[in-house]
This record gives structure tokens, sequence and C-alpha cells, in this order.
């Protein structure tokens, strides 16, 4: 069920076509404080587009606090960056055209799901497990981190049927977007103006949802935001979102950034990516022994050989003599793989049979069987120390 605060006939007999015909009409904010006193197990509120902005925002500020398992959905007659910004800010979880029916019901749907969640969160359950995090690193561009990431998100999420977000951490030149055509209507750079008040109703305020099980929260669209996206930010983001979703995959910028230290030192799984040419097989090296300086256990390493099959004078075996362990994983190459970049999906979600799909897997596999180890340190202090 849903309770619709507004008052316009028109507008109301059309929620209560998309909704259903349970759905529940207040017209003031004191009437829905009265049905929500009275209906303690609400979980959704469906604010007008003839309820001005400030009394929305106002209302999602009180309940944030009071009562976060209760999601509060905007719908405006036109949405524009600076509304988006402000409902996102004040704990509104999704701003709609009130004109699409189709994705007033998805939001409602994806609101009550995250409310489901609330119900059994750290808040009332402080044994809560968190989810795992896995952190797709290489410190050289051009290996397939991406593409890595994207399709072993969309194995995790088909394989084990739990909830996985994919975080573009690359902030500068984060192709997450692009790859999947998503359009960037949202990403962490809202996240900044939130500043103290991340919570899990923001984050899912900003994530977008991709398939079924599977969000994205995307990189900033502009490069220059980059730069207000702190350590800090960061680590709180993470923390939030691994407890909302079972699986965390983050794909990296190709840098030892603070941001990217954080993620080492909070993922579960760090998986290191490499081809078969020397540059990227020395940075692999230098990476291998940057992660030994500081003190993360390489039983957190998946080594993974892109392209392994490449007839380009170097080997595995190379790979493995050279930072002196087994290579976990090889992808095969194929034309398969851009061709799919270049169509906005991945080639796990049209082709799970396909080679490099099964390769992907396998990353999967490793990961839901294999237990995970925490470092138990906080890695910026002992990068100081390194020092």
């Amino acid at each position: 069920m849903a309770v619709v605060l507004g008052i316009s006939l028109e507008t109301n007999e059309r929620f209560r076509f998309t909704l259903g015909e349970d759905t529940q009409f207040v017209e003031s904010i004191a009437k829905l404080d009265e049905f929500l006193l009275e209906n303690p197990g609400e979980q959704l509120v469906i604010v007008g587009p003839d309820m001005d902005l400030d009394s929305a925002t106002n209302l999602a500020e009180r309940f944030r606090v009071s009562r976060p398992s209760l999601g509060i959905l905007l719908t405006r007659r036109r949405v524009d960056l600076s509304i988006l910004n402000q409902a996102i800010r004040s704990g509104i979880r999704e701003v709609i055209n009130v004109d699409d029916s189709a994705e007033i019901l998805k939001a409602a749907k994806r609101s009550q799901s995250l409310s489901s969640k609330f119900s059994g969160s750290t808040d009332t359950n402080p044994l809560h497990e968190v989810g795992k995090t896995i952190l797709v690193f290489s410190a050289k561009g051009g290996c397939g981190k991406t593409t890595i990431s994207t399709n072993l998100a969309e194995s995790l999420a088909a394989t084990s049927g739990r909830s996985v977000c994919l975080v573009d951490f690359d902030l500068q030149f984060g192709d997450i977007g692009i790859a999947l055509r998503i359009t960037p209507s949202k990403s962490i750079s809202n996240a900044v103006e939130m500043k103290d008040h991340i919570d899990k109703q923001a984050l899912s305020s900003l994530v977008i949802n991709y398939k079924p099980n599977f969000d994205i929260l995307l990189a900033p669209p502009n490069p220059v935001d980059a730069e207000y996206i702190t350590s800090e930010l960061a680590r709180s983001v993470l923390t939030q979102l691994r407890e909302m979703y079972d699986y965390v995959v983050i794909d990296s910028s190709p840098a030892f950034t603070d941001v990217i230290l954080e993620a080492f030192d909070i993922a579960d799984y760090h998986l290191l990516i490499t081809t078969l040419d020397v540059p990227t097989l020395k940075n692999l090296r230098v990476s291998s022994n940057t992660l030994d300086e500081l003190g993360l256990p390489p039983s957190k390493r998946i080594v993974i050989v892109n392209e392994s099959d490449l007839n380009a004078g170097l080997t595995v075996g190379d790979v493995e003599r050279s930072i002196g362990t087994s290579v976990a994983i090889r992808i095969p190459s194929s034309n398969a793989v851009p061709t799919s970049v270049n169509r906005g999906e991945t080639l796990y979600g049209s082709d799970s049979k396909h080679p490099v799909s099964r390769a992907v897997q396998s990353i999967a596999d490793l990961i839901l069987d294999r237990p995970a180890q925490k470092s138990g340190r906080r890695i910026l202090r002992r990068l100081g120390e390194s020092k």
C-alpha cells in the first residue's frame, strides 16, 4: 500500500490506477501525520506535484530521523537539477515526473524493497552482517577494469540472486555510465552536498537501478567534481553501501589515490588486473609490493590476467614468476567484449555462456565460496608510517 499526499483529483486517480485500488490519499501534512500514526507499518509516501517543494523536503528531513524506513517519493510536473539536488539532500528517495506512470510504479517498488531492508538494518540489529566488498584495480589504464567490474557485478547478481551495487570510483574518468548507456541523472557528486548527512536513505536516492538486484553508483559527470570527494566521504559511502547490499563491486582509478586507499582498506577482495605486456606487469609488481608495505594480507588478492591467450611474448608463467604468486583467473581475448560495450550492455548479460563470461563467472564463484579476511588496520595510517 502507499499513501499519496495531494489534493488534485485528476492526479490522484492516475496514482490509484498506477499503484492499485488500496492506495490512500490525504490532503495535508497534518492528515498525513494522523494517518501514519494510525498505520505504523506504512512504508511509502508519494508527494503529489502540487505540494510545494519546501514542505516536501521538510517532511522528508523530519521522517528520515524519526522513521527512516518510511520512503518518500516526490512527483513534479517538471524535474530539473535544482529540484533533484534539494530533494536528495533532504532524504527524498526519488524524484519522478508525474506523467511517467511506469517510472512511478518502478520507483515505488524500489522504495518498498529498500524499506524492507531497513527493518533488518544495523539500527535495530547490531549483529547484522555487512556485505562483501570487491575492489577491481590495475595501476595501468586499458587493462579491462571496467569490463571486468561491470560483468562481475552482473554475474554476482544473476548467480547469487542477492543485491549488488557497482561503484564507479574512477572519479575523473569513470566509464561505467557510458559502457552501460546510463544517463547520469545522479551520481556520487550529489553526496558532496549531503556532507555529514549521508545515510542509507540518502544513498538510496543516488544509486541507479540497472537490472533486478543490480544498482549502480556513478562517477561524477564533471571530472572537476572529483576533488571534492574526500577519503572520508568515500569511507562513509562504502561503509553504508555494504550495509545495504550483499555485494559491493568497486571499479577503481588506475592510481593509489586517497579514495582508492580507503577502498583497499575496506575491501574484502582485491582483484589485481594485468595483461601480458611489460609495462602492465611492472605496475602489477609495484602494486603488490605497495600492498605488502601497507600491511594488507596477500590472502585478499586475486590476480587476474586479461586477454591471457594473446601471443605477446609473455606468458602467464612470466606473470607468476614476476609477482611470486599464482594467477587465479585467466580471461581470454574476444572481439565480443568491445562489441558488447558498443551496444551498451555487459557480455555476461547478453551471453552468459561465452568463454569470457564463463571466466568472469569463475571470479564470482571464488567470491561466493571463499571466506574473506579483513586487515583490521587503517590503511592511511599505514601509508603515513611507510613514508
